[in-house]
C-alpha cells in the first residue's frame, strides 16, 4: 500500500499545482498515477477462474477507457463525478461467456462528507454491489464490486465472488461500508412501473 499512498500524494499535489479542475483531471487522466487501476485490480484467485478481463474497444469506448483496467474518461461521467466532489474514477471489467460478469470502480475523493454522501446514495440503488472505503491518509478512496443486477448467477460463481471480495478486502485493508450483493437477480422496474 506505500505504492498506492506515495501515488496519491503526488496526484494531489499535480491536482492542486497544474490549477486544473476536477473535471480536467477525470478527463485528464495524464496527470494521474498511471499505476492505480493495476494496484487496485483484483489479483486471479480474486476473481472466478471463467471470467476474463473486457478487450471490447466499444465497451472500452463507452467508458471512457484506453485499457482495461482503467481511468474511466466518458465526458459525462467524469463532470457528474466531479460535481459529486470525485479527484478521480478508474473501472475494471470482467466477462465471462454470457457477457459483462463483474466490474469494479473505485472513485478518490478530498472531502470525508462528499464521501459519504456519495456512498450512501450509491447504497441506496437498487443494486447488486458492496462498497469498501480503501485506506487513505489525504482522502478517501470508494471501491464498488458491482455485478448485473438482472443477470442470474449460478451459487458457486457468487460464493467463488464473496470469497474473492473476502480476499481483496483483506489484500487492500479495506473496510466495507456497505453489502448489497444478493444470489437472486433484483426485480428491476420499468420507468412506467
Amino acid at each position: 500500500m506505500n505504492r498506492l499512498l506515495l501515488s496519491f500524494f503526488i496526484l494531489l499535489i499535480a491536482s492542486q499545482g497544474f490549477g486544473e479542475s476536477d473535471a480536467d483531471i477525470l478527463e485528464n487522466t495524464s496527470v494521474l498515477p498511471p499505476e492505480i487501476p493495476d494496484l487496485l485490480t483484483p489479483h486471479k484467485e480474486e476473481i472466478p477462474s471463467t471470467f476474463s478481463l473486457v478487450e471490447d474497444g466499444e465497451i472500452l469506448e463507452v467508458m471512457g477507457m484506453d485499457e482495461n483496467p482503467g481511468y474511466i474518461t466518458n465526458r459525462s461521467e467524469t463532470s457528474a463525478l466531479a460535481e459529486r466532489g470525485a479527484l478521480c474514477s478508474f473501472a475494471v471489467i470482467y466477462q465471462d461467456e454470457k457477457g459483462i460478469a463483474l466490474i469494479i470502480n473505485g472513485i478518490y475523493f478530498r472531502d470525508k462528507e462528499d464521501f459519504e454522501r456519495f456512498w450512501k446514495d450509491q447504497e441506496e440503488k437498487d443494486l447488486r454491489i458492496v462498497g469498501f472505503q480503501g485506506p487513505e491518509p489525504d482522502g478517501f478512496w470508494l471501491v464498488l464490486l458491482g455485478c448485473d443486477p438482472k443477470r442470474e448467477y449460478t451459487e458457486e460463481e457468487v460464493e467463488t465472488i464473496k470469497g474473492g471480495m473476502k480476499l481483496y478486502e483483506k489484500r487492500l485493508e479495506l473496510t466495507q461500508l456497505f453489502n448489497t450483493f444478493t444470489l437472486k437477480p433484483k426485480q428491476i422496474n420499468s420507468p412506467e412501473e
